[in-house]
């Protein structure tokens, strides 16, 4: 059975993603598809950049960038629920109100 070229081409990437499931922590299965997704797609995007920045083969640039992909996926779910918008902003008025003043 042939395996199409596009297929084979993001499965380093995936298995990428999947190595670093073991070092996800559970947040739920919903978020750890999403990171895993989201790290498979980054994989396949930056991968081939990666392979010529690296000299190293497509399935190596892909499976580094699946496992890291998906790491920097979690961080910045981290982030993003982390925000507090509210201290934020007050951050930010504090930071107009001293550049006015001198």
């Amino acid at each position: 059975m042939d395996i199409p070229p596009e297929i084979h081409k993001s499965v380093p990437g995936l298995a990428g993603t999947l190595t670093a499931l073991l070092f996800v922590r559970g947040d739920g299965w919903k978020r750890v598809i999403g990171t895993c997704i989201a790290g498979a797609f980054i994989a396949r995007i930056i991968g081939p950049l990666a392979a010529d920045v690296m000299h190293s083969s497509p399935e190596v640039a892909g499976y580094v960038t699946g496992l890291f992909g998906m790491a920097i996926v979690a961080k910045m779910f981290d982030m993003i629920l982390g925000f507090d918008a509210k201290q934020a902003a007050k951050d930010l008025w504090d930071a107009v109100l001293k550049r006015v003043r001198g």
